[in-house]
């Protein structure tokens, strides 16, 4: 069998490519070429990583901002609705806590549960007049429907509170002794 040119070269140099015999320089230049590129792609992911947290960062702040920026109400246009203040979130909230809190009779659970539903209702209504209200906050047209809406669902609220009362002063009253249940908000 013959050798071809190149078996051959392989063959006479066969020392030249031992790799125990390699100098010590190459395998440092690679080992470096390696760990440079290693390098250059953790500090890319690093980078990646830094530009996306700022985005998000930034998309979460401009969110609180503006969730921050209320509509004001003007005092004299708040008192011809009934209002103290222009806190009425929180004038709302402090209903439905009291709401929550209160205990009735498991058989006008359902009927007082369907009236704050309707109230939910009124609720999703609301909110896009809410947000336009947020976009201009000058229309005054819009100022005046949603405080009729916020008189509205605080009057059902008062409503529904009372309506808790009563039947419980008249269970007590009578000496009824019902099983007793949260409403479900």
């Amino acid at each position: 069998m013959r050798m071809n040119d190149f078996e051959k070269y392989i063959k006479e140099n066969k020392r030249k490519f031992n790799l125990d015999e390699i100098n010590p320089k190459i395998w440092e230049n690679i080992e470096l070429e390696i760990k440079g590129k290693k390098t250059r792609e953790i500090f890319l992911r690093k980078a990646l990583i830094g530009v996306a947290a700022a985005i998000l960062i930034g998309l979460f702040s401009f969110q609180w901002y503006k969730n921050q920026q209320k509509v004001s109400f003007p005092e004299p246009l708040l008192v011809a609705y009934g209002f103290k203040d222009a806190n009425l979130d929180g004038l709302l909230e402090s209903k439905y806590t009291a709401i929550k809190q209160a205990k009735i009779p498991v058989a006008y659970k359902n009927d007082l549960e369907m009236l704050l539903k309707q109230v939910t209702y009124l609720d999703q209504h609301f909110a896009k007049k809410i947000e336009q209200l947020n976009a201009d906050p000058t229309a005054d047209e819009l100022k005046i429907e949603i405080l009729e809406y916020y008189k509205t669902k605080s009057e059902i609220l008062d409503r529904v509170i009372l309506e808790i009362q009563k039947i419980n002063r008249n269970e007590t009253a009578y000496g009824i002794k019902s099983e007793k249940t949260n409403i479900l908000l």
